[in-house]
């Protein structure tokens, strides 16, 4: 280890300054390293200069005495003078005045200067002793009390200008290691900078001591569409960005899941108020330092930061949404061709023995003149076969209609008030017979609407026979029809005793050939049907979830806007 610029210039300094003190005298500076067993001569006075770059031993008695005395100022005994080195008796003796006989004598002291943690300076300073400090039966060399005093404080000086020397040589050093840390976290910026550009995702570091960010790229707007500053406030600030739908899945996932890498998919609110799709990956980053006796692997180990990254993937979500509801539609489609061939068939196969019923019912009329007294009765049953099978091919041709999507078919303003009267007839007898209570509206005012009469009725029929299969072996069971209106619409609400449908099931409630009725009881076509004609009038039917019992309600408008519906 070497000796700073600093310190050289500074012992330099010191030596010229004790050669100015005493002019007559003689000053040498060796100095030593840590590690090293010698000291080597640095600077010295015309006197001692053939010293300079010798080696003076540290276990030599002198030094070893000079680096154990706790003063830093050391006296030499002649003796001692001339055992510190080979050369030295002759330096001492050049010192003396060769033309002077009475040439005063020389004494030498040592003084030790450390250099704060650079090692250790020995300055030996020499100058001829007053005659009242001689004593030529004397072995010691005595300096003034005066001298000796002000040397001391000179060391102290030399001790406390290195001390400040080291100390602004470490404030540089720190200086510069800042510096160089400064650069190295602008290159760190840049690179996340122009990684986060490069992605497109942006990313934060969470440190689980500080409850709060690390670091935030600065993307994370471009992305969330709000500002970073919701990260200063742990959790819940971030949690108020999120939609109120996905909160609870975004929390639980959070707290549940902190410890694990997991991505879910939720929505936000950027600050236009709109929509986005957010896709969110956290990464947990383990204390890699951790020294429990029961860790032992890097997965065992607790977390202590969690990186998380985001990306906005509102367009692939709405991508796949349109793609989705395009697959829906085509599945609807094909059920509802299905049903439209099935019907097809159907009132292929139902019309011949239509055609035969109405015939036999025309000819009871012709001959109900020869049954006496029970012609009105054969009358009143010939007149019920002939409509109820007229009803039938009515609703048969309904079902062609509806699997062809005719908007406009047999679209005329009908009262409501003869819908329920007709439902009255069909259904009274089927629930007296089986104790079920049905209750209709009996009041329905003047309310109307354009519709083909027939398929709204067999929807409102559908309804209700649901409603009686689902309630007809329970206690107290019972099924009522409400009918409202708005400026708009006419709503009517079939509600049944029921506990309600499932959750699991809600969603395939209204596909074709769905039932939860055992088998032989039920096509699965109800439903379905009931939600094609509401479809069909620019309706609308749809499950009441709020409603402790099972309720459908069906929005038919009271006028058919041909235009739209095409």
């Amino acid at each position: 280890m070497s000796e700073s610029i600093t310190v050289n210039k500074l012992l330099l300094r010191s030596f010229q300054v004790l050669e100015n003190l005493a002019p007559e005298g003689q000053v040498l500076v060796a100095t030593w390293v840590p590690n090293d067993d010698f000291c080597r001569v640095r600077w010295a006075s015309d006197g001692m200069a053939t010293l300079v770059g010798e080696q003076l031993s540290l276990f030599h008695p002198i030094l070893s005495h000079v680096l154990e005395e706790n003063d830093r100022v050391v006296e030499f005994s002649k003796a001692e003078i001339k055992s510190l080195h080979p050369r030295f008796e002759n330096v001492l003796n050049s010192l003396k005045n060769p033309s002077r006989m009475d040439s005063p004598p020389f004494g030498l002291l040592a003084i030790r200067i450390d250099l704060a943690g650079e090692g250790i300076a020995f300055f030996l300073y020499s100058e001829p002793l007053e005659p009242s400090q001689s004593d030529a039966n004397k072995t010691e060399l005595c300096f003034s009390k005066e001298k000796i005093s002000t040397l001391k404080n000179f060391a102290s000086l030399v001790e406390l200008a290195a001390s400040a020397t080291d100390l602004s040589r470490d404030i540089r050093t720190h200086q510069l290691h800042l510096d160089n840390l400064r650069e190295e976290l602008h290159e760190v910026q840049q690179f996340y900078h122009l990684y986060s550009q490069a992605i497109g995702q942006c990313f934060w570091v969470i440190d689980l001591a500080l409850n709060g960010p690390l670091i935030i790229s600065e993307n994370f707007e471009k992305v969330f569409g709000v500002s970073r500053e919701i990260l200063n406030n742990d959790l819940s600030g971030f949690i108020k960005c999120v939609a109120p739908e996905d909160r609870d899945l975004v929390s639980s996932s959070y707290f549940t899941q902190f410890d694990k890498e997991f991505d879910i998919e939720f929505r936000v609110v950027d600050g236009n108020g709109e929509i986005r799709w957010i896709w969110l990956r956290s990464i947990p980053l383990p204390d890699q330092f951790s020294t429990g006796s029961n860790v032992h692997s890097l997965h065992e180990q607790p977390v202590i930061q969690i990186v998380l990254i985001a990306d906005d993937v509102t367009s692939r979500k709405q991508k796949e949404e349109s793609l989705r509801s395009k697959e829906l539609q085509l599945a609807s489609n094909s059920k509802s061709i299905a049903v439209g061939n099935l019907a097809s068939g159907v009132a292929h196969e139902i019309n011949n023995p239509l055609t035969v019923i109405v015939g036999k019912s025309n000819e009871l009329m012709r001959i109900s003149d020869e049954c006496g007294s029970q012609k009105d009765r054969v009358m009143a049953i010939a007149n019920k076969i002939q409509s109820t099978s007229i009803r039938i091919s009515e609703i048969v041709s309904s079902l062609k209609s509806l699997s062809q999507q005719k908007s406009d078919v047999g679209m005329v303003p009908v009262p409501f008030k003869k819908i329920f009267n007709d439902l009255k007839d069909l259904c009274s007898e089927k629930y007296k017979t089986n104790g079920v209570q049905l209750e209709l509206p009996e009041n329905v005012a003047n309310l109307s609407a354009e519709m083909n009469s027939t398929m709204v009725t067999q929807a409102i029929l559908n309804l209700i026979n649901n409603a009686f299969d689902a309630v007809v072996k329970t206690d107290d069971p019972w099924v009522k029809v409400e009918i409202s209106d708005d400026v708009d619409s006419i709503y009517i609400a079939v509600t049944d005793s029921g506990p309600g449908i499932p959750i699991k099931i809600r969603s395939q409630l209204f596909d074709p050939f769905f039932t939860t009725k055992a088998p032989g009881k039920g096509t699965g076509l109800g439903l379905s049907l009931a939600s094609g004609v509401a479809i069909h009038h620019q309706g609308s039917l749809r499950l009441d979830n709020l409603n402790v019992h099972t309720r459908f309600v069906l929005q038919i408008p009271k006028k058919q806007n041909y235009a739209k519906a095409a």
